[in-house]
């Protein structure tokens, strides 16, 4: 049973420190599903590492970085919206 995708609390995620980023979004398995349409999900580690991977067109990013602080919300804002703008382009 496929609870990664599927699983998570949604109302747990609407009181967490990541709903801006994601605001339909919810956590499971050390997975974040971002709540989009297309059913994206994403890595996250610290330092701007990353991991999206969009089932729906089929795109996996990994982007490796050493930003100097290990969270930056408005630049994950901005990371967030180039992923899904690169996937729209397949």
């Amino acid at each position: 049973r496929d609870t990664t995708s599927t699983g998570g609390s949604a109302d747990a995620w609407q009181r967490g420190a990541m709903l801006p980023l994601f605001p339909k979004g919810r956590y499971r398995n050390k997975w974040y599903q971002t709540g989009l349409p297309s059913g994206a999900y994403c890595g996250i580690g610290i330092h701007g590492q990353w991991l999206y991977v969009d089932p729906k067109t089929e795109v996996v990013i990994a982007k490796m970085s050493s930003q100097p602080e290990p969270v930056d919300d408005p630049l994950d804002v901005e990371i967030v919206a180039f992923f899904e703008a690169l996937s729209r382009m397949v």
